[in-house]
């Protein structure tokens, strides 16, 4: 009977030593940045994570196999719900998540909401690496330059405490505190984008002797925002001048053809060539959308109607930025 009651009070005296008398010091480290890659303009969303190392140990060493971890991150705007980065006075926004389905916006400090569980896994000693936070570019225009953003986090952490269910965030009583900071960055190249629509000046018998044909087709061009530039015209198949295009009926430029100007005015009087100080040609400026031009064409009147065929030619746009 003696024996059974020392037993009980060795126990008893065992379970009340709390698991908070081993100090515990974790630290964190970014294993790289989180770097973005492509156009922010583009069709697709830009994605980018980052990977985080830690090292975690007790003093004595605890036989503890668990530490929990609630992540705050810094740098969110409490009005717009979103993260920056900066190149010059131009913002970028972007955003940080603690998932990788970017559900979950990572919460901003003095706010842990996300808890995590790391493996200390021999005597209250462990390391290793988890992937944190998880960076998200929505579909924006901006002009071009090197974007960055210097992100705090701070990491509220304790020990998993024997027989405990894993808590939420914040973690109570114990919780320590440890920051580390990570670069976010994007280089936003300039870049212009054209698209085309063909001109057709239709299907005739016969040239018209006393009238001119008229046609347009049309230019889109999409730009970096506050990128300068401007769109040229080839000069075809006959590669003569803006002034002397011709349409042949084979693919090469010989034979009967028939004469075409391109111009930059509804009038037909401003030729557009392909030099920057040919009239039409004054810069125009990027906006991060398609900008809408036309071009004006016209088969002049009074020349010899050739042998039947398609007539066609093949002109270069170029946009030089």
């Amino acid at each position: 009977m003696r024996r059974l009651l020392l037993l009980l009070i060795c126990l008893a005296g065992f379970t009340l030593v709390p698991r908070m008398a081993f100090a515990l010091t974790c630290t964190f480290a970014p294993s790289g940045e989180m770097v973005f890659s492509g156009s922010p303009s583009g069709s697709a969303v830009l994605d980018a994570s980052l990977n985080i190392t830690y090292s975690c140990w007790s003093t004595p060493l605890d036989p503890g196999t668990t530490v929990l971890v609630c992540p705050a991150v810094g740098r969110l705007d409490a009005a717009t719900g979103t993260r920056s980065m900066k190149a010059g006075s131009s913002d970028l926004k972007f955003q940080l998540y603690s998932d990788a389905a970017r559900s979950k916006v990572a919460p901003d400090q003095g706010y842990p909401a996300t808890l995590m569980q790391l493996a200390v896994v021999f005597m209250g000693v462990g390391n290793g690496t988890f992937t944190f936070p998880y960076g998200r570019i929505e579909k924006q225009r901006v002009e071009s330059g090197d974007y960055s953003a210097n992100i705090p986090i701070t990491f509220y952490y304790r020990w998993l405490t024997l027989l405990e269910p894993p808590p939420g965030c914040p973690l109570g009583v114990g919780t320590q505190t440890t920051q580390m900071n990570f670069m976010a960055r994007i280089k936003v190249d300039k870049t212009c984008s054209v698209d085309t629509s063909p001109i057709n000046f239709g299907k005739m018998a016969a040239l018209p002797q006393g009238q001119d044909i008229d046609a347009t087709g049309s230019l889109k061009i999409n730009c970096t925002p506050n990128v300068g530039y401007n769109i040229l015209l080839g000069n075809g198949k006959a590669a003569i001048g803006p002034n002397a295009r011709k349409m042949f009926a084979g693919s090469d430029p010989v034979g009967q053809s028939i004469g075409y100007g391109l111009y930059s005015d509804p009038g037909r009087t401003a030729s557009w060539g392909d030099m920057i100080t040919a009239s039409g040609q004054a810069e125009k400026l990027g906006t991060g959308t398609e900008q809408n031009y036309t071009v004006y064409a016209r088969v002049p009147r009074g020349q010899a109607t050739p042998p039947a065929g398609i007539y066609s030619d093949y002109v270069i746009v170029t946009v030089t930025y």
